[in-house]
């Protein structure tokens, strides 16, 4: 009886060997966590970018709005807070900031601008965990509308803040 006890210790530990590599495979799979601030970053400034009420130049006369295409008459000090529809938006907020080819600021607007002056301090501090603001730049070459009526070169920079 007892050699049959000995030739079971190796089977036991390997079914506690299967076991746990079962358990560790399954634990492994198992995501706990979702971080989409990066799709909703990308989410804003292309709504932002390309849609009809966005930053992108609107002709009245023939009813189309020309995405990449940005009239700063239409953009000076701006809030774009009716450009996307989100209810009760706490979670999101950016600085959309035009500049010439050489970086010479031309206009600067604002998508929900009330949570952007609260967050923006809170950037410089690095709070580690929930409390803290994720800051995101994104940069883009666009064409800019002179008041003249000619087209130059430029550059649209968003700068996306989110709690984390």
């Amino acid at each position: 009886m007892s050699f049959n006890m000995i030739a079971m210790i190796p089977r036991i530990l390997f079914l506690v060997v299967v076991l746990m590599s079962c358990v560790i495979l399954i634990r492994f799979f198992i995501i706990n966590e979702f971080d989409t601030r990066e799709l909703q970053t990308d989410l804003l400034v292309n709504g932002l970018l390309y849609s009809a009420g966005g930053v992108g130049w609107y002709d009245a006369e023939t009813g189309r709005t020309f995405p990449e295409v940005i009239d700063l008459q239409q953009f000076s000090d701006r809030d774009f807070d009716h450009a996307l529809f989100f209810p009760g938006n706490n979670f999101i907020t950016a600085k959309i900031e035009v500049a010439s080819y050489d970086f010479t600021a031309l206009g600067t607007g604002y998508y929900n601008r009330k949570w952007y002056q609260n967050w923006e301090p809170l950037v410089t501090l690095n709070i580690p965990g929930l409390g803290g603001i994720v800051k995101t730049e994104r940069q883009y070459p666009i064409i800019v509308r002179q008041p003249t009526g000619e087209f130059r070169n430029g550059f649209v920079m968003f700068t996306v803040l989110q709690p984390k």
